[in-house]
Order: structure tokens, then C-alpha cells, then sequence
């Protein structure tokens, strides 16, 4: 038998990360969106860390803990 590990081409292990920002209502009305949270998005390393600056800034500007990372996966893509 020929099992497949998480580095072969055509892994049963794959899964697919995906990332957004949330943020508190109270910070949502203060920048006047209509949502606590931004889209889905595919997330590797460089999203994560473009997405943790802008959580920075956001609890700099509206308070400790005031936005947030989300992550899911998904064993499929586009499953967001």
C-alpha cells in the first residue's frame, strides 16, 4: 500500500487555511462599516502577517483586543 504524507503531491493531509480580521461592534460603528468582519481569504505566511500589522494598528487606534484574527481550514478549496 502507498500511503500519501502531508508532503507528497496529491496529499490526503492537505488542508486550506483561510484568515480575516473581526473586530468589536463598538469599533465597527466607530469606523462606520457595515460588517465586524472583512472576507475570507487564503492565508499563507505573508497574509498572516499583513493581517496581524492591521490588528495592531486597529487595537492601537480602538482599544486592547478591540480586532482580532480569525483563522478556518477547510479540507477543500474554496470552501471558505
Amino acid at each position: 500500500m502507498n500511503a500519501e504524507t502531508p508532503g507528497s503531491r496529491r496529499s490526503a493531509w492537505t488542508s486550506y487555511h483561510y484568515a480575516r480580521i473581526c473586530c468589536t461592534p463598538a469599533a465597527r460603528n466607530t469606523k462606520r462599516e457595515a460588517s465586524t468582519t472583512s472576507q475570507w481569504q487564503p492565508a499563507d505566511i505573508a497574509v498572516l502577517e499583513t493581517l496581524r500589522v492591521l490588528v495592531n494598528a486597529g487595537n492601537e487606534v480602538y482599544g486592547s483586543d478591540s480586532h482580532w484574527i480569525e483563522r478556518r481550514y477547510s479540507a477543500t478549496p474554496g470552501s471558505q
